[in-house]
Parts: structure tokens; C-alpha cells; sequence
């Protein structure tokens, strides 16, 4: 009787180690994705940060200096970030007649494409392949009224 449970035993423990052999690289890849996704999502949320804070700060001046600074404001806090100035499209406009209400607006937008860790394409077994990510495209937009305008 105790042999037989013996090899019950050991029959389990390679059956458990071949599982696990078949589901770690599935596992490894969707942990890859959900940090990926984590660090686009971050990255955006930096974005939609420095736009509302360049806005708040361009409202508080005056319509001519207000474009100035609220581009400062968003540079500041996008550098102090650690996102490359150079890779974000930071734009500031004042708006005359928003949606044609005639209220005065500030609108501050940041575009920026978003790097994947992952460049290069997969070859699989067979003809089946995996083409090279694109970059995901980020867009934040914050349009506030102005106080001095």
C-alpha cells in the first residue's frame, strides 16, 4: 500500500512541474503587459497633470503672459517627472469665443508618443509573425476660463 501511494506521489509532483513549465511564459507575458499598460497609463496621467497645472498657472496672469506660463509651469513639472521635454508637443492657445459663448479660455495640450520597452517583432514557428509595436499616441487636454481675461 505504501508503494502505491509513493508513486501516486511522484507522478503528481512531475505532473505539477510540467504545468508549471506550460504556464510560466504565459504568465511572464501577461505581466509584461499589465506593467507596459501600467507605465502608459502613468505616463498619461503626468501629461493630464502638467496641462491642468500649466492651465491653473496661466489663468492666474494676465491673456498676453498666460501662454508663457502656463507652458513653464507644464515644462517644470513634466522635467521633474523625468519625461523628455523634447519628446512632448506642449502647446498653449488663448481661445477669443469658446464654443462660440464668447467666453475667453485658455486651453493647454500635450501630445506625446509613448515608448514601448518592447521594439522588435516576434518570429514564431511556421510563417506566423508578429509585426513591430507602434507607439501609442498620448493626447491631454485641460481648458480652464481665465480670471484676467
Amino acid at each position: 500500500m505504501r508503494t502505491a501511494a509513493t508513486k501516486l506521489m511522484r507522478g503528481s509532483r512531475g505532473q505539477s512541474l510540467v504545468e508549471f513549465a506550460l504556464i510560466l511564459p504565459i504568465f511572464l507575458v501577461v505581466m509584461f503587459m499589465i506593467v507596459e499598460f501600467g507605465r502608459a497609463l502613468f505616463t498619461y496621467n503626468i501629461l493630464v497633470s502638467a496641462t491642468r497645472a500649466g492651465a491653473r498657472q496661466g489663468v492666474l496672469q494676465g491673456e498676453a503672459a498666460a501662454p508663457g506660463a502656463a507652458i513653464n509651469v507644464a515644462d517644470s513639472l513634466l522635467a521633474a517627472s523625468g519625461i523628455s521635454l523634447g519628446s512632448v508637443n506642449m502647446q498653449a492657445t488663448v481661445v477669443d469665443n469658446f464654443g462660440g459663448s464668447g467666453t475667453k479660455v485658455l486651453r493647454v495640450t500635450a501630445d506625446k508618443n509613448f515608448d514601448w520597452i518592447y521594439k522588435g517583432g516576434l518570429t514564431m514557428q511556421g510563417k506566423a509573425t508578429v509585426g513591430k509595436p507602434a507607439a501609442l499616441p498620448l493626447h491631454a487636454e485641460t481648458i480652464m476660463q481665465g480670471e484676467g481675461f
